[in-house]
């Protein structure tokens, strides 16, 4: 009886590393990242990433040659990180204002319960900072973060629950297509044009 071997078995074992090895590379060589901040970056452990750049791991699979592949690797934009650009500071910006002008919290509580700096929290209220995305006149995203205040002012301790929250109010943001025209700046024109990974 023969074996049977999928496909995705065999790309796990060349495909991704070589993918892994070819991104270790250029991010320390073209944005100038050490290994320990690169393998941060890329979930691995340092001395991975000191193999995949002395490349002595991710061989198997030869596709430097290729430059539609180069291409994809080097425009690699993944929604959670503009996410972590845009929803991130907007759900900040509308909770900094929500309890400073609703709870009746000075800057420094909010800026205490937040886990912020004070001058973030008073930017945030002088819309100075997180407005780089427009959620507020989406009711269901404004709804979960009403939640998101309401949870962390009465149970700072118990972050699951606020965490599950903040998971649910970034899936609505993308599924709405709100944080779209963020992405599609970091996107090469083809790519934007046929990406519907967030509203599928």
């Amino acid at each position: 009886m023969h074996n049977l071997i999928l496909p995705c078995e065999v790309g796990v074992k060349t495909v991704l590393p070589a993918v892994k090895a070819i991104m270790a590379r250029s991010i320390v060589e073209k944005h100038d990242l050490n290994e320990k901040q690169t393998a941060d970056l890329l979930g691995l452990s340092q001395s991975a990433v000191s193999r995949y750049i002395g490349r002595e791991r991710g061989n198997l699979l030869n596709i430097e040659s290729t430059p539609e592949i180069l291409a994809l690797i080097d425009n690699l934009i993944l929604p959670c990180e503009v996410g972590v650009k845009t929803v991130l500071p907007a759900v900040k910006a509308i909770m900094a204002r929500s309890i400073v002008e609703k709870h009746d919290l000075n800057e420094k509580q909010t800026a205490d319960l937040l886990g912020l700096s004070q001058s973030a929290v008073s930017r945030y209220i002088a819309r100075e900072r997180g407005n780089l995305l427009n959620i507020e006149s989406t009711p269901e995203i404004l709804a979960l973060i009403d939640q998101m205040v309401n949870h962390i002012i009465k149970q700072p301790d118990n972050k699951t629950e606020f965490l599950k929250l903040f998971c649910q109010t970034c899936q609505t943001v993308r599924e709405k297509g709100l944080m779209c025209p963020n992405c599609q700046k970091e996107m090469t024109k083809a790519w934007a044009e046929k990406c519907l990974f967030c509203r599928e």
